[in-house]
C-alpha cells in the first residue's frame, strides 16, 4: 500500500476549492470550500418562491421538493472494494428566507403541452432538513476500464416547515475502500487503456492521478461491421485509418453471426475483453434493416444505439465511441466514404476560409426562443476564443444569415434548436427535401440538433430521418449529424448542448463522438443520476463517422523532415514535425510499409516535434509516412527501405519562376500564370546515379505542360543538382481557386533503366479578402463620439483580411446599402495591396455616409461590401449601428426589426410625442407602498384586484 501523500490535487471549481488533502488507495480525504450562497427570488402565479445558487456541477433531482445545488463528483476506486462516505467536519451556519424554496419541475417538452406546476405541498409541511445526508455515493460503474463511483455533496440543507437552510461553508470529508484488490485493479486499467479515452476522464474523475500509468504502446482500436455485399466500398476508408495509425478491423455480419442487435453487442463486447487491442471506435454501417437497434431504459425507452457502447453490466456509462453510418445503398455509402478521407486528407475543391465558421439557428418559440438564444451566446463564447467567427438566425426577431446561405456558404459547425420532427427542423420549416437541394460541396459541417425526433433512425414511417438524409447526399449535407431519437426538453438540451461545447472547446477535444459521449458524461455531472439523464444518454445518436476529428480553423501546413532513403533491416527512424518553425505536439504518426502492412509503426509527436521508430524491413519497400493532428494539414509522404550500395534518385525541392511576362512576379502560382519550375533532386544512395533524365508530369485537366524533359546527367552519392533556370513549363487555368493543390510527379531514370517516381504538389495562392471590422471618424461633426447619430454625416474606415495564399493587387472596395434613411455619399475606396495574412485599413480613402434623422437610435443598418483586387472579387455584408438610446430616448420594445411601441418619459423633451404630466393623488385609500428605490422587490398579497 502507498503512503499518504499530503495536499495532492486541487480543483477551482467557481464557487470557491474542491482539495484532495490526502490519499492512498483505502482512503481519500477531501476539503470543499464554498462561498456565499446567492439567493434571488421567483415571482410566478403559484406564488413567490427563493432560488439558491451555487455555481457548483449539479443541481438536485426529485421532482416537485426543493430545488437545491449539489456538488457532484467522479471518483476512482479499485476492483472489489467497497467503498463508504463519512464527513469528518463541517462549517455551518443558518439562513432565514422569506419565501419557500422553488420546487424542482419536471422537464418541459419541446413539443405538446408544458407539465402542470409540481409541489409536494407534503414535503414542505415537514419539519426536518433536507436532504437527511450530507453527503452519499449515488453510483458505482465502470468508465473503459476504470472503476468510478459518483459522489454527492449538499452544502445547502433546507428546513422546509422552518423555512430556513444550513449553508456548509466547509465541509471535511473521507471515502474509504474496504478490501480493495490494487493489483486487478492496475491490470485491468492496462488491458483497456486507450488514449482517446484516458484524454477524456482525465479531468472528470478527480483522483485521476492517482490511477495514472505509463501508456501501454498500443494503437487506436477501430471497428467496422459492414454489411456483406458493403465489404470492398469499407475498404478505401479502412485503409486510409490504418495509414494515420489505427489498427483496423472491417467485419462483415457473416463473420459476425448476423445482424440483429444482441448479435452485434456480444460481438463487440467479445472483442472489447479479448481482443490484444480493443476497439476503441466502433462505425456501424447500415440502416436498422441492416444493423439493429436497442430499445432504451431511460424515461420514454428512447431508439437507441447506446447499448452497443455499454461494456460492463449495471451502469450506462459509455466503454467504446459507437457511431452508425446510416445508408441505404452502396452508391450513398462509396459517396460518404470519400467525404469521409477527403474531409480528413483536405482535398476539398473549395477555399478553406468556411473551416473557421460557425452557425447557429434558434427556434421561434414564444415562450422558450431565449433558451436556445442564451445557450447558443454561451457556445459562440467559447468558440471566438479560438478565433471561430460565428453568425446566427433567431427566428424570433427573424433576423441573421439564411439557413441556405450559411450552409451553402460554408460553415464547419452548425447547431439547431428549437421544434423539430422526423425529417424537418420544424421553426423554421426546413425539410429533409431542404437538404438534398444544398449545394455545399465539400463545405461539409458538423451538424448538431437539439430537437424533437430529427434523429428517429428507427421510425418504419419516415425510412430516412433527417439526420440520416444529412450524411446521404454525396459531398454535399454533413460530415456527420447527431439528433434525437425521442421528444427532447428545452432546459436539458440547453444543458447538454452547453456541456458538448465545453468538452470541444474547454477540454481540447474534438474528436466526433468523443465530444459527445464526454459531454454526456458533463450532463450527468451537473443534472445527476435520473430517468431522464439516462434517456439523454440513450436519444441522441450520432449518424456519421465517430472518429471524425472536427476542425474549427484553416488546416496549419507541416513541415516533416524524414529520411527518404533508409536501410533494409533494422533501422531507427526519426520523424520531426514543425509548423511556421515550431514543434508541433502530439501530432499522430505512422510508418506503414506498404508491401508488409504487419510492418506498422504509430506514435505521438513530443515536445520537440519528434517521434523514432524502430524500422524493421526484410526486402525493399516503400514506407509510407502519415503525420495527422487537430486543425493540422495531413503529411502523406514515403520513403524507401533499400539495400546499400545503391544509388536513388528523389524530388528535392522546386521555386517558381514567375517574372513577366508569364505572371506577377510574386513567386505565388496564380490563376492564368505560366510558371518555370526550376526543379532539385538528390541521389539519397551510396552509389553515384549515372546519366540521369528527369520527365514532368502533371494529369490535372486544369493544368497544361511543356518542356517536360530535363538532363540531370551524373550524380554522386548524397549530392544533388538541379534543372537550371530553364526549369519545367506548367501554365495554369483561370478557374482553379485559392488552395488548389496541383499534383505533380518526377519520373526520373538513370543508364541502368533504373526508375525512381517521386509526387509533389503545388499550391496555388489567391487573396480572399474579408471584412474584419470599422470605425467611424466623426472628429468634424457636432457630437464627435466615434459612432454615427441620426442626422450626422461621418467617415467610415473599414478594415479588411486578406487570409488567401496569395496576395491582393490593387485592392479597393465599394459600400452600398439599401436602406432608403441611409445614404452612401462616398462608396469608393482604395487599399492598395494587401498581402497574404495581412490587413488593410482604408486610411487615405474613406468612405462617406450620412444617416437621416429619422433612423431610431440603435438601429443597425445592413451594408453590402463589394471587394476587388486583380482577377478577384466578392461581396460580404455587415452591419452599423446609428446612435445609442441615452435616458432622453423612448424606449422600444424588444420586437426586431421594427418595434411595436415606444413609451415616452418626462425626460424625452426633444421628441413632440413627450407630454408634459405630473402626478396627482386624487383619492388616498389604500396602502402607501414603502418603494425606496429604484430596483425593489415587494411582496403583494393574492388574489390581487386591478381596477
Amino acid at each position: 500500500m502507498k503512503k499518504l501523500v499530503y495536499f495532492l490535487f486541487i480543483f477551482l471549481l467557481g464557487f470557491g476549492e474542491l482539495k484532495i488533502k490526502s490519499f492512498n488507495y483505502s482512503q481519500g480525504e477531501i476539503e470543499i470550500t464554498l462561498e456565499e450562497p446567492k439567493i434571488e427570488v421567483k415571482e410566478i402565479p403559484e406564488g413567490s418562491f427563493s432560488i439558491i445558487s451555487l455555481p457548483v456541477s449539479g443541481q438536485s433531482v426529485e421532482e416537485g421538493r426543493p430545488l437545491l445545488p449539489v456538488i457532484r463528483e467522479f471518483y476512482q476506486i479499485p476492483e472489489e472494494g467497497q467503498p463508504e462516505i463519512e464527513i469528518k467536519s463541517f462549517e455551518k451556519r443558518e439562513i432565514d428566507l422569506v419565501y419557500p424554496i422553488y420546487p424542482l419541475q419536471p422537464p418541459i417538452p419541446k413539443t405538446g403541452e408544458k407539465p402542470p406546476f409540481t409541489m409536494d405541498k407534503d414535503f414542505y409541511e415537514r419539519d426536518f432538513y433536507y436532504p437527511e445526508k450530507l453527503a452519499e455515493i449515488n453510483l458505482i460503474g465502470y468508465i473503459r476500464g476504470r472503476r468510478i463511483i459518483v459522489f454527492e455533496v449538499y452544502p445547502i440543507r433546507y428546513n422546509p416547515k422552518k423555512n430556513k437552510i444550513e449553508f456548509y461553508s466547509k465541509i471535511n470529508l473521507e471515502i474509504k475502500i474496504k478490501n480493495g484488490n490494487l493489483g486487478k485493479t492496475f491490470q485491468k486499467i492496462r488491458n483497456f487503456y486507450s488514449l482517446p479515452f484516458e484524454k477524456r476522464v482525465k479531468d472528470l474523475i478527480i483522483n485521476y492521478k492517482y490511477y495514472e500509468i505509463d501508456p501501454p504502446i498500443l494503437p487506436i482500436g477501430y471497428l467496422i461491421i459492414v454489411p456483406d455485399e458493403w465489404y470492398n466500398n469499407l475498404l478505401p476508408l479502412a485503409e486510409w485509418r490504418l495509414r494515420k495509425g489505427y489498427k483496423v478491423w472491417v467485419k462483415k455480419l457473416s463473420e459476425v453471426g448476423g445482424g440483429s442487435a444482441d448479435v452485434v453487442r456480444n460481438y463487440i463486447l467479445q472483442a472489447y475483453n479479448n481482443w490484444p487491442v480493443k476497439p476503441s471506435y466502433v462505425l456501424l454501417v447500415g440502416d436498422v434493416d441492416k444493423i439493429g437497434y436497442f430499445t432504451g431504459q431511460g424515461s420514454g425507452n428512447p431508439p437507441t444505439d447506446l447499448n452497443f457502447s455499454l461494456m460492463t453490466s449495471g451502469d450506462y456509462l459509455p466503454d467504446i465511441d459507437v457511431s452508425r453510418l446510416s445508408v441505404a445503398n452502396s452508391i450513398q455509402l462509396d459517396s460518404f466514404v470519400s467525404k469521409v478521407i477527403k474531409y480528413e486528407k483536405n482535398e476539398w475543391i473549395t477555399e478553406r476560409d468556411w473551416l473557421k465558421k460557425s452557425y447557429f439557428i434558434a427556434s421561434s418559440d414564444g415562450g422558450n426562443h431565449q433558451v436556445a438564444e442564451s445557450t447558443h451566446q454561451y457556445c459562440m463564447r467559447l468558440q471566438r476564443r479560438f478565433g471561430v467567427i460565428c453568425d446566427s438566425l433567431y427566428l424570433y426577431y427573424n433576423s441573421g444569415t439564411p439557413i441556405t446561405t450559411a450552409i451553402n456558404g460554408g460553415r464547419a459547425w452548425v447547431t439547431y434548436s428549437g421544434h423539430g420532427s422526423y425529417d424537418r427542423w420544424a421553426d423554421p420549416n426546413f425539410t429533409s427535401d431542404n437538404v438534398r437541394q444544398l449545394t455545399n460541396i465539400d463545405k461539409v459541417p458538423f451538424v448538431g440538433t437539439y430537437a424533437c425526433l430529427s434523429g428517429d433512425f428507427s421510425n418504419s414511417s419516415y425510412p430516412e430521418c433527417f439526420s440520416e438524409t444529412w450524411i446521404r447526399i454525396g459531398y454535399r449535407g454533413a460530415i456527420g449529424h447527431y439528433a434525437s431519437s425521442v421528444t427532447s426538453y428545452w432546459v436539458e438540451d440547453d444543458t447538454f448542448q452547453r456541456r458538448v461545447f465545453d468538452a470541444a472547446y474547454d477540454s481540447n477535444f474534438f474528436w466526433a463522438m468523443g465530444m459527445i459521449n464526454k459531454g454526456k458524461l458533463m450532463y450527468f455531472r451537473q443534472m445527476g443520476n435520473t430517468p431522464t439523464t439516462r434517456r439523454y444518454f440513450e436519444m441522441y445518436n450520432l449518424m456519421g463517422d465517430g472518429a471524425i476529428d472536427i476542425y474549427w480553423d484553416i488546416p496549419k501546413e507541416l513541415d516533416v523532415s524524414y529520411p527518404r532513403v533508409i536501410p533494409v533491416g533494422s533501422y531507427q527512424l526519426v520523424i520531426n514535425v514543425q509548423s511556421s518553425g515550431e514543434p508541433v505536439v502530439n501530432a499522430l504518426v505512422c510508418a506503414l510499409a506498404k508491401s508488409d502492412t504487419s510492418s506498422h509503426y504509430f506514435g505521438y509527436t513530443d515536445e520537440n516535434g519528434e517521434v523514432r521508430f524502430n524500422i524493421f524491413t526484410t526486402q525493399p519497400d516503400s514506407i509510407y509516412i502519415t503525420v495527422t493532428g487537430h486543425n493540422l494539414e495531413p503529411h502523406i509522404g514515403a520513403c524507401l527501405a533499400m539495400p546499400a550500395n545503391q544509388p536513388y534518385v528523389s524530388y528535392l525541392r522546386h521555386y517558381i519562376n514567375d517574372d513577366p511576362p508569364r505572371g506577377n512576379g510574386d513567386g505565388i502560382p496564380n490563376p492564368g500564370e505560366e510558371l518555370e519550375i526550376l526543379t532539385w533532386v538528390k541521389n539519397w544512395g551510396n552509389e553515384t546515379a549515372y546519366s540521369v533524365i528527369g520527365k514532368f508530369v502533371s494529369r490535372d485537366t486544369l493544368v497544361t505542360t511543356s518542356d517536360t524533359i530535363k538532363y540531370f546527367n551524373d550524380i554522386g552519392p548524397q549530392d544533388s543538382t538541379f534543372t537550371g533556370e530553364d526549369g519545367f513549363n506548367l501554365t495554369i487555368s483561370q478557374n482553379v481557386f485559392n488552395g488548389y493543390n496541383i499534383r505533380c510527379s518526377l519520373l526520373l531514370k538513370d543508364i541502368n533503366d533504373s526508375l525512381w517516381v517521386s509526387s509533389f504538389s503545388i499550391i496555388v495562392g489567391t487573396p480572399i479578402l474579408s471584412y474584419e471590422d470599422f470605425c467611424v471618424k466623426d472628429s468634424f461633426s457636432q457630437r464627435p463620439n466615434g459612432r454615427i447619430d441620426p442626422g450626422e454625416t461621418a467617415d467610415v474606415l473599414i478594415k479588411i483580411r486578406n487570409t488567401g495564399l496569395g496576395h491582393g493587387y490593387n485592392v479597393y472596395a465599394i459600400l452600398k446599402s439599401s436602406d432608403t434613411l441611409f445614404y452612401i455619399i462616398d462608396s469608393f475606396a482604395s487599399f492598395g495591396t494587401v498581402l497574404r495574412g495581412d490587413t488593410a485599413i482604408n486610411f487615405n480613402d474613406h468612405f462617406k455616409v450620412f444617416a437621416s434623422q429619422l433612423i431610431r437610435p440603435e438601429t443597425e443598418i445592413l451594408c453590402t461590401l463589394k471587394l476587388y483586387a486583380d482577377n478577384y472579387e466578392r461581396i460580404t455584408t455587415f452591419r452599423i449601428p446609428i446612435g445609442r438610446l441615452t435616458i432622453t430616448d423612448p424606449i422600444p420594445d424588444n420586437r426586431q426589426p421594427e418595434p411595436l411601441y415606444y413609451a415616452y418619459d418626462d425626460v424625452d423633451t426633444f421628441y413632440q410625442q413627450c407630454e408634459p404630466f405630473e402626478w396627482v393623488e386624487i383619492r388616498n385609500v389604500g396602502t402607501r407602498l414603502p418603494i425606496t428605490s429604484d430596483d425593489q422587490t415587494i411582496r403583494i398579497p393574492l388574489p390581487f384586484p386591478i381596477y
